[in-house]
Parts: structure tokens; sequence; C-alpha cells
């Protein structure tokens, strides 16, 4: 199997993934849209095409993909995105920074995006299309699970579960043993001591649930 690479997206976290695959001389070949947002034939120097274009110019047998599409609606783009790329039998692949430290027996999923100066401690698990900021300290045991999007200085304790879908903001701090639910906002700076309910925004030291919008309507979930 051709080992090329295609990143899908175009943005901010599209460019971040091309140069973390090229310090570590991984191949982009091009990159992929929908043909909405194609607003020019190239990007960095590589061919877009638009996704209706994709099995024809790139097959699956030939390349695989990595999904860099950031945590816009509560991650729900890059999942539908991802879940397309699946259901056409494409081989996802994670980009994880050579200057990350990965524990031992750690599991870590599919189109995963791991950045510089994250810790990951031994015995933690993580699913698939997962983004990771830099400066992350994923403790010992935790689980994220899929669609999650943690940003820069999160510090997640032991023993901790993360549902899919969740965004936790920068600098947020989560205590052992706390379970965020699925579909969970944490915003900036925010200090979660108890285990949360699931489709709330939570904010504040200790965190607070807002009564008033949800994590999905906050978030312009479609």
């Amino acid at each position: 199997m051709n080992n090329n690479i295609i990143i899908f997206g175009v943005g901010e976290t599209a460019r971040l993934a091309y140069e973390y695959f090229a310090e570590q001389n991984i191949k982009v070949t091009g990159f992929v849209v929908n043909a909405e947002y194609i607003t020019s034939n190239t990007f960095l120097g590589l061919p877009v095409i638009s996704s209706e274009d994709l099995e024809k110019k790139y097959p699956p047998s030939e390349y695989k993909i990595f999904v860099a599409i950031a945590g816009g609606q509560l991650n729900y783009s890059r999942r539908r995105v991802f879940e397309y790329i699946k259901s056409k039998e494409y081989a996802t692949i994670s980009c994880i920074s050579s200057k990350a430290i990965i524990g031992a027996n750690t599991k870590i999923g599919e189109n995963c995006f791991i950045m510089e100066n994250v810790v990951i401690q031994s015995g933690a698990s993580l699913g698939d299309d997962i983004i990771i900021w830099p400066n992350v300290y994923v403790s010992h045991l935790s689980k994220i699970d899929n669609h999650c999007y943690i940003a820069a200085g999160v510090t997640l304790g032991g023993n901790i579960i993360v549902g899919q879908n969740s965004y936790l903001g920068i600098g947020c701090s989560i205590a052992d043993g706390i379970e965020i639910a699925e579909d969970n906002f944490i915003t900036m700076g925010t200090v979660v001591r108890k285990s949360t309910h699931a489709n709330k925004l939570y904010e504040g030291n200790p965190a607070v649930e807002n009564k008033f919008i949800s994590a999905r309507e906050f978030c312009g979930v479609k």
C-alpha cells in the first residue's frame, strides 16, 4: 500500500498537520475539501480537489487520509467528515509529534492529532479522531472517547473518562476520577471537580453548569 497522505481540510489545522508530517518526512500529496469550500486550486503548493473527485483522483487502495478539521460544532463537523471517509473505505493516519511523550501500554486510535509537549501517561487510552494541542497532560489510566478536542494546557487527572464529542478549553483542569459526559463544552480555565451531565456547558472554578443553553446549542450543532 502506498503511504502517500491526503489531508482533508485547507484551514489552519490542515497547515499544521502538513508541517508535522513534513518534520517526520511523511509525504503529503494533496488536499481535499467539499466543493463549496474551494477558493483556490492549490494550498501550500499542492493541489486541492473536491471530495466528489476524491476516489477517482486518490483511490483508497493507494492513499491514506488525515482529517484536519478543528473543533467546530462541538467536533461534529470533523466527525461527519471522518465517518464519510471511513464509509469510502479509506485508511486514516494519526499525526503525532516526535516531541510528544507517550507512555507504555497506551492506546491511540485512528486520525488523532497529538502535538508537541503532550504527555500521555502509561495505561491511558485515546479513541478515534481526537485533537490534542500542546502542553496537555493526560494522566495514567484516563480514557478519551472518540471525536474530542483538548485545547492547549489542559490537565487531566488520573482515571478520568472524557465522553465523545467533548471540547475542553484552554487551560482547564479535570480532577482525578471524574467522568466528563458526552457532548460537553468545558470553557477556558474551568476546574471540574465533579462528574458532569451530557450536552452541558461548564465554566468557572469550581465548574458550574450553564442552565440557560446546552453545549450543542452553544456550539451551533446542526
